[in-house]
């Protein structure tokens, strides 16, 4: 090797140029025949798996969606049909053909004597997440919340549902499924669950066999279904066959792995009836809990890999044309380069305020060496520029930093007055759902922290859902104007109490109209003493005003008999006291008599006992 370089040097420049210029296009043209081949071999088995998992996972999605619409329907059916039921016991109700009592008794008998599958059944709770109907009487009047699926049906109330659960006792969670609607009367959220796995007997395959079937690989791939225990559910002539204990070539029971590993891939050998050799087969496969199938697709290798022989023929023919010409058109460029190297050394010597990365070591001779000068000039010229630069960049790295703390502490100052604003503060997204509030929000509506108010609907803040969809029409819907709106209204607290708030609002889009999808900020007081005060100063003033207007004063001297007591009126007649007073005021009278008068008038008769 050292004696090859010191040739090299001690040659001319054109002819360094021309051998140099020629091993490397040879070296790089060989090296990139085999990357192309090694790339085309690699995107072919790539492309043969990805088409297989593709096949694979759509046949599965086929199977899932079947599985899925034979659940979701069979759950409504039943859903929908127990809530006619109920709804034909309310209204029986409603005519007084039964107590509301009774109805409800019933309603309850006949949801609690239905079976989903083996273990499914058939519960109720409310709108507050308590369990209303259970076949566990203990659970009843239990609150359920802290579940995730069951705050999913408090907000929904109507629609499918699927969730992981385990009942007591039981260390792993299975999938599940519901269908839940809304008898709105007695706040009965009637939902229909059952274990997926118990849903078998629901779906045909005759649904999408065909479809599977259809799906091809090459001359020969094919897919196929077949359960854990080997049998083939689905194939293109085995359908119904144990294929468990079936061996490839070389003695290796395959399927049973097939069916031990569920999900994966695997190449066996395989040879046909009728051919001479074993070829490898690819498998890709995937397991369906629910149904216990394994959903496979396979074809052979040496079908995907037959464009490659091509490929090497090509790369062979283009590899020795290209040696052929090579060293003619090398000499021609070599040629080339020779003449213009002293006007290329005049314009390193111009452009070495330019630069480059690092200085050149290489003592080369002749024309060569002015290179190398002029290019480790040029080197100089940039470690110089490059200092500049990395001091220009500390110094903005500074800055950045120091207005990143700045942000910082601007953003925890405005954190920290939304936490411990006395007002409260909310902001809803995606149709008037609580994102965010403060502590004040909860103390308010009495909640112990903003945390249990997240997610919330408003429709849980309001004293009905009437007045929420009134709400929502006369004063939410109108922030799309971006006007800011100021009302006072009702609210309703944690514990059903009404609240009388000042409420303002305003949109975050800055659009108009605004999109309220992306954000409305509500600032709430509580105005409840303020309001209580009002009230109680318009009673006081009607009160005082209706009592003004009932009473008639008697004012003046009056003239009265001292022996009959008559009384002598503006127009000089004398009428007995108690015709005047009753003229002149609102008083009423009732006559009786006296002790002593009843002792003069009546001696003989015991009107008063002692």
């Amino acid at each position: 090797m050292k004696k090859i370089r010191s040739l090299l040097k001690n040659l001319s420049i054109h002819y360094r140029l021309l051998w140099s210029y020629s091993l490397t296009f040879l070296f790089v043209l060989s090296l990139a025949g085999l990357v192309i081949y090694s790339v085309a071999r690699t995107t072919i088995e790539k492309n043969i798996e990805n088409e297989l998992k593709n096949s694979t996972q759509t046949i599965l999605n086929m199977v899932k969606t079947a599985i899925n619409a034979s659940i979701r329907n069979h759950l409504r059916a039943i859903a929908e049909n127990n809530k006619d039921i109920i709804t034909d016991l309310y209204n029986k109700a409603n005519k007084g053909l039964m107590s509301f009592q009774e109805a409800s008794k019933r309603a309850k008998q006949i949801l609690l004597s239905q079976s989903i599958g083996k273990r499914g059944y058939i519960y109720c709770i409310n709108r507050e997440g308590i369990i209303q109907v259970h076949p566990k009487k203990e659970l009843v009047g239990t609150d359920l919340s802290k579940n995730n699926f069951i705050e999913i049906q408090k907000i929904k109330k109507v629609g499918y549902l699927e969730y992981d659960w385990a009942n007591p006792g039981e260390k792993i969670k299975r999938a599940k499924a519901l269908y839940m609607t809304y008898f709105t009367p007695w706040d009965w959220i009637i939902s229909v669950s059952s274990y997926r796995d118990e849903f078998q007997e629901l779906l045909s395959t005759e649904d999408f066999k065909q479809n599977i079937l259809s799906i091809t690989f090459g001359k020969t791939g094919y897919s196929y279904i077949m359960d854990s225990n080997g049998r083939l559910v689905i194939h293109p002539e085995l359908t119904g066959t144990n294929i468990y204990n079936s061996k490839d070539k070389n003695g290796r029971m395959f399927i049973k792995k097939i069916c031990e590993q569920k999900n994966g891939k695997i190449i066996y050998p395989w040879k046909n009836p009728g051919e001479l050799k074993a070829r490898e087969k690819l498998v890709v496969f995937n397991y369906v809990p629910e149904l216990d199938w394994i959903v496979a697709s396979s074809s052979y290798l040496e079908e995907f890999y037959h464009p490659l022989v091509t490929i090497a023929y090509s790369i062979g023919v283009t590899l020795f044309i290209m040696v052929i010409l090579m060293i003619p058109i090398t000499w021609l460029i070599t040629s080339m380069l020779t003449k213009p190297l002293q006007v290329m050394i005049s314009l390193f010597e111009t452009g070495a305020q330019s630069g480059f990365v690092r200085p050149l070591d290489v003592k080369w001779g002749g024309e060569m060496g002015e290179v190398v000068k002029n290019y480790n000039r040029f080197v100089g010229t940039l470690e110089t520029t490059r200092q500049q630069l990395e001091k220009s960049r500390d110094e903005l790295e500074h800055r950045v930093a120091k207005r990143t703390a700045q942000l910082t502490e601007a953003l925890g100052e405005l954190e920290a007055l939304f936490n411990n604003s006395q007002i409260g503060i909310m902001v809803l997204k995606g149709g008037r759902f609580l994102h965010k509030g403060n502590q004040r929000l909860a103390d308010i509506f009495g909640y112990n922290t903003p945390a249990q108010m997240q997610g919330f609907s408003m429709m849980d803040l309001h004293l009905s859902e009437e007045r929420f969809h009134e709400f929502g029409n006369n004063y939410f819907d109108k922030l799309i104007n971006k006007k800011m709106l100021q009302i006072e209204y009702q609210l309703k607290r944690k514990d059903g109490t009404s609240v009388w708030c000042m409420i303002s609002g305003k949109a975050l889009d800055s659009k108009i109209p605004a999109d309220l999808n992306e954000g409305v900020v509500w600032i709430i007081d509580d105005i409840s003493s303020k309001k209580h005060n009002e009230l109680e100063r318009e009673r006081l003033l009607f009160d005082l005003q209706k009592a003004l207007s009932e009473v008639k004063q008697l004012s003046g001297l009056l003239p009265i008999c001292s022996y009959c007591k008559k009384i002598r009126d503006d127009k000089g007649y004398w009428t007995q006291i108690e015709s005047y007073i009753h003229a002149h005021s609102e008083a009423e009278f009732s006559h009786g008599i006296c002790q002593d008068c009843a002792k003069k008038y009546y001696p003989d008769m015991d009107i008063y006992e002692d």
